[in-house]
């Protein structure tokens, strides 16, 4: 059940400053479309890259080479973020995806077609959560573009793949192991 898979430990989030929860207002009041869907995308954005931050090693977000304000990129469910350093001289294109649990089928997460065909290295499932004036979040769960994605036209639905949670895995260890220790190069994007 989904519930025991998302349970809440506050201990495994990241906090989310201020200045975050600011920034995700200010972009999502120029939304005319969906600005919650859009509030939630930069808060996950902003979440990514705090968990990143509280790493051990070198890895960073650069948000200039992401397009993570581009309001264009955020009329989905997902965001483009580019994680750099590690040991790996090419950077990682990752597809931070928000997904509001409650709403819909909670074993399905949709991911835009433009997403699985304009491929990322790792899609990487956020939550989210408002806890009084301020919010937390921490990445759940991930899959690894040539180890799963190449395998979802079975899920695919219009423009957009429903994907069921089960084949996501929720061993962060490895997606931090990843990040830090694999070649970007090494993982096709095809």
């Amino acid at each position: 059940m989904m519930s025991n898979a998302l349970a809440v430990n506050i201990y495994d989030y990241v906090r989310l400053m201020g200045s975050d929860i600011s920034e995700a207002t200010k972009v999502a009041e120029k939304k005319v479309s969906d600005p919650w869907i859009t509030y939630m995308n930069v808060l996950s954005a902003f979440g990514f890259r705090n968990w990143i931050n509280d790493l051990e090693g070198n890895l960073s977000i650069n948000f200039e080479n992401s397009p993570v304000f581009d309001l264009s990129s955020l009329k989905t469910n997902a965001t483009e973020i580019i994680v750099s350093g590690g040991l790996s001289e090419t950077p990682f294109k990752v597809s931070v995806l928000y997904k509001e649990f409650g709403l819909y089928d909670e074993s399905l997460v949709g991911l835009n077609e433009e997403f699985v065909t304009n491929p990322h290295h790792f899609y990487v499932l956020m939550d989210v959560i408002e806890v009084g004036e301020g919010s937390i979040s921490k990445p759940i769960a991930f899959l690894r573009h040539d180890q799963e994605v190449n395998n979802l036209s079975a899920y695919k639905q219009d423009n957009e793949y429903l994907i069921p949670f089960d084949i996501f895995n929720k061993e962060l260890i490895e997606l931090s192991s990843y990040l830090q220790c694999f070649d970007a190069d090494r993982i096709l994007l095809v």
